[in-house]
C-alpha cells in the first residue's frame, strides 16, 4: 500500500468520524442557542439566535460549514466561558501531546532491550524473566500503576513531585522531573505490548534463509541479530506505533487527572461535566485527527525503513 494511499484513506477515515460525531451532537436535545439563553427565553428570542448561529440550516450544511471552519482554526466557543475553544484547549492539547510522546520514548527505551534479550535467550532463564514481565505489565491499568508510582516514589521516598502541573518559570529539564511519573504510568504497560510484537518480530526472523546463510558466512548470533533480524522486525514495530501513540493519548486522560496535569483529558473530563458540547466535539475530533496523523507518520517512517512495496 503506497503512502499516498494511507494518507488519503485516513483523510476519509477524519470525514467519516468528525461526520458521525457532528451528527451525535446535534441529535442531542437542545441546542446551542437554547443552552445559551437558558429555559426562560422567548421563542422570538431563541428562532433569532437560532438563524444567527445557523442552526435552521440543514444538518449536511451546517456540517460542511462547521468542518470548513474547523480546519481554519475556527472550533467554535465555549458554552460555559464563552471563549474561543481554540485558544482554550490549545495549549493543553500541546501539553497532552508532549506527555504522551515522552511515553513512547520510555516504553521504547524499555522495551527494545527486553525485547532483544528475551529473544536472544529464548529458552532460558533470562528469555523466560522477561516474558514474565510482559505479562505482568500489559495487565496492569495506568491509573492504577500511577497510584502505586505516587504513593512509592513521593509519599514514601519523596524523589518526584505527586502533581506534575508546571509553571512558566519550568524549562525542559524540569518539564521532564515532573512529567516522569505520570509518563511511566503510561510507558510501562504500553512498553509491554511493544516487547512481545518485537520479540515476535525477532523470534519470526530466525529461520528466514538470510539467517541461514549469515550463520553459515560465520557471523555471530550478536552481528546477526543487530545486523539482520533487529532491522527486519522493525517495520512491525513501526506499523503499530501510530496505533500505540493513540492509546498513551486516551489513557492520558484519567493519568491527567491524577497528577493535576492542565492538559487535554482533564479539559474533556471537566467539559463532559458541563455538557460544553463545542468543547467536548471540538477535543474528540482533534484526538482522532491526532491518531490519524500519527498512523500516516508511522507508515512514513516503514517505508522509509523497508522501502519495498506492500503486498496488502
Amino acid at each position: 500500500m503506497s503512502v499516498i494511499t494511507v494518507i488519503f484513506r485516513n483523510l476519509l477515515y477524519l470525514l467519516i468520524i468528525s461526520w458521525m460525531l457532528f451528527l451525535i451532537f446535534n441529535l442531542l436535545p437542545g441546542d446551542a442557542a437554547s443552552f445559551v439563553l437558558g429555559v426562560e427565553a422567548s421563542p422570538e428570542t431563541l428562532h433569532a439566535l437560532q438563524r444567527q448561529m445557523g442552526l435552521d440550516l440543514p444538518i449536511l450544511e451546517r456540517y460542511v460549514y462547521w468542518l470548513a471552519h474547523f480546519f481554519v482554526g475556527n472550533w467554535g466557543f465555549s458554552y460555559i466561558t464563552q471563549s474561543s475553544v481554540a485558544a482554550l484547549i490549545g495549549d493543553k492539547i500541546l501539553v497532552s501531546f508532549l506527555l504522551a510522546l515522552y511515553a513512547m520514548m520510555l516504553a521504547l527505551i524499555i522495551s527494545f532491550p527486553l525485547s532483544i534479550l528475551s529473544a536472544a535467550k529464548m529458552g532460558k532463564v533470562g528469555g523466560y524473566l522477561v516474558n514474565i514481565w510482559g505479562h505482568i505489565t500489559l495487565s496492569i491499568p495506568s491509573f492504577w500503576l500511577g497510584f502505586i508510582l505516587i504513593i512509592v516514589f513521593s509519599f514514601d521516598w519523596g524523589i518526584f513531585p505527586a502533581s506534575a502541573s508546571l509553571t512558566g518559570q519550568d524549562g525542559f529539564i524540569n518539564g521532564l522531573y515532573k512529567f516522569f511519573l505520570p509518563a511511566m504510568a503510561l510507558a510501562i504497560p504500553q512498553s509491554a505490548a511493544i516487547l512481545k510484537l518485537l520479540r515476535a518480530s525477532l523470534i519470526a526472523t530466525e529461520k528466514q534463509p538470510y539467517i541461514v546463510t549469515a550463520k553459515a558466512k560465520g557471523l555471530s548470533d550478536i552481528q546477526i541479530l543487530y545486523r539482520h533480524r533487529l532491522g527486519n522486525a522493525l517495520p512491525a514495530v513501526v506499523t503499530n506505533m501510530g496505533g500505540q501513540f493513540s492509546l498513551l493519548l486516551v489513557g492520558g486522560i484519567i493519568v491527567e487527572n491524577l497528577f493535576r496535569i492542565p492538559g487535554i483529558g482533564r479539559q474533556l473530563l471537566s467539559s463532559v461535566e458541563q455538557r460544553d458540547i463545542p468543547v467536548i466535539q471540538a477535543i474528540l475530533v482533534v484526538l482522532v485527527a491526532i491518531t490519524l496523523i500519527a498512523n500516516v507518520l508511522s507508515a512514513l517512517c516503514n517505508h522509509w525503513i523497508d522501502p519495498r512495496p506492500s503486498q496488502d
